[in-house]
């Protein structure tokens, strides 16, 4: 492995451990964008007035603001923007939708390169680890479905939401009765599946202390075919008991999508939420006898027909089209449903996409990248989202190298906690109407830095990432 590749490995997991260390969570920012979001039109408003009453004050205050709409739209900005923490409308809070992917890129360093890592800090992200799954598994709630009881989460976790009391928006946070999601559900599945797999082969007997009673009570929860059952339940077709009516970002309401929230909220689909949930499914495909339900495989065919038309027709590049994700970052998601979905063999491959629609979504989002890497106002995550997206897929073309380049961390002491950190925060995730919010943590950045180049030293080790490539690994 290229020593500089291995130095920055190494520092994004340290600044990931020490954050959680001090503050004994990890943190995620928030900032109200007072412009709003242009993409939110006046019949979108109309749908909130009927389906959220409980924001209509905040409806009425953003039709007031629609004339800064014309200038958001007239602003070049960076497809992901580099929060703002010294200001008064950003706030600090604790969501376990932030650490799933955080974990996911620890745990991976764990078991498939641990080498890199020193006993000390080996065991100091496997403690971590243990210490946030422990916390996620004291938030979950459970469920009833129509095959038994699964346990769900919500976004703002009620027992460790961690927010400043004295924040601006504390009370309006506090107060939203919102319901479990089906993204932070079945992400948490994806890192309890990590952790168990870690567990259960210890490479080179490194853990010097498992928690056995929590890996049985995490085994308890992921391991329900039930999930599955979840799924369709509120998959948005016209049979369903469940129905997709806020329909603010221009998609069918009853086009086969998996729905966002689970429960009596009025509902909605969002394209990057479903590629999550196949994520899920595809790492807990064992788990839940995946390929013996060909009544949710055929079901299934219904969320991939719906991702093929947004992907195939362009709508992935609309920021329109997604509620709670950048399109970049749909691309970055899509990118690692495609990659456990490459490990599937032949057979499974033909009972999962008998239509062979992902090699064709794949392919678009390839070109999509590629437009983007040539964009010329990309910011530094920017750089680092299009280089691991492109990875995922097997692309290993010309222009990874200049990507590369351009990924190096850039140290700095945080505003917030005074901690040395290795990337800024930069907008991963967006809350729609009526404002827009931005959520992004210096965390966030390095463990999405940090998937990048475990793909970039699976590469190198397999030969398959370019001599100029390789080489841009120096300007890390």
């Amino acid at each position: 492995m290229h020593e500089n590749l291995k130095k920055v490995i190494v520092s994004c997991c340290e600044d990931i451990i020490n954050t959680y260390e001090t503050q004994e969570y990890l943190p995620t920012h928030l900032q109200i964008m007072l412009c709003g979001d242009p993409s939110f039109t006046f019949r979108d408003q109309l749908l909130y007035f009927k389906f959220r009453p409980g924001l209509r004050n905040k409806l009425v205050a953003s039709f007031l603001i629609r004339p800064f709409f014309l200038w958001q739209r007239l602003t070049d900005r960076n497809l992901s923007r580099r929060l703002n923490l010294s200001s008064r409308s950003c706030s600090t809070f604790h969501t376990f939708f932030n650490d799933i992917f955080i974990l996911e890129a620890l745990l991976t360093i764990l078991t498939d390169m641990p080498d890199i890592v020193s006993d000390d800090l080996f065991n100091r992200i496997y403690r971590t680890s243990a210490s946030i799954l422990k916390n996620m598994i004291g938030n979950l709630e459970p469920y009833q479905t129509d095959a038994g009881e699964v346990e769900i989460i919500n976004f703002f976790p009620p027992n460790d939401l961690h927010m400043d009391p004295a924040s601006p928006i504390y009370r309006q946070i506090s107060s939203w009765k919102i319901d479990a999601d089906t993204d932070c559900t079945y992400g948490n599945l994806v890192a309890f599946d990590y952790f168990l797999k870690l567990t259960e082969t210890n490479p080179g007997g490194r853990i010097k202390e498992i928690p056995t009673e929590l890996v049985q009570r995490i085994k308890k929860a992921v391991d329900n075919p039930a999930f599955l059952d979840l799924i369709t339940e509120f998959q948005a077709l016209p049979e369903s008991r469940h129905k997709a009516r806020l329909t603010i970002n221009g998609l069918d309401p009853e086009n086969g999508g998996i729905m966002t929230w689970i429960g009596t909220r009025e509902n909605d689909v969002d394209p990057t939420v479903n590629i999550n949930v196949l994520t899920s499914v595809l790492r807990n495909r064992a788990r839940w006898n995946l390929f013996e339900r060909p009544d949710f495989l055929k079901s299934l065919q219904h969320t991939l027909n719906m991702l093929a038309g947004v992907v195939l027709t362009g709508m992935h590049e609309k920021d329109r089209t997604f509620l709670y994700y950048l399109p970049i970052v749909f691309c970055v998601k899509f990118g690692r449903f495609y990659h456990e979905y490459d490990l599937l063999n032949a057979s499974e491959k033909k009972a999962f996409d008998p239509n062979k629609l992902i090699g064709k979504m794949r392919d678009e989002v390839e070109k999509t990248l590629l437009k983007y890497a040539i964009s010329g106002r990309l910011s530094k995550l920017d750089n680092v989202y299009i280089a691991g997206a492109l990875l995922e897929i097997n692309y290993h073309g010309d222009a990874l190298a200049n990507l590369i380049a351009q990924i190096g961390p850039e140290p700095h002491t945080g505003k917030r906690d005074q901690l040395t950190h290795q990337y800024q925060s930069y907008e991963f995730f967006k809350g729609k109407p009526p404002f827009l919010f931005i959520y992004g943590s210096e965390v966030t950045s390095a463990g999405f830095a940090l998937r990048t180049m475990i793909r970039m030293a699976e590469s190198i080790k397999a030969g398959t990432l370019s001599t100029e490539a390789v080489a841009a690994c120096s300007e890390l």
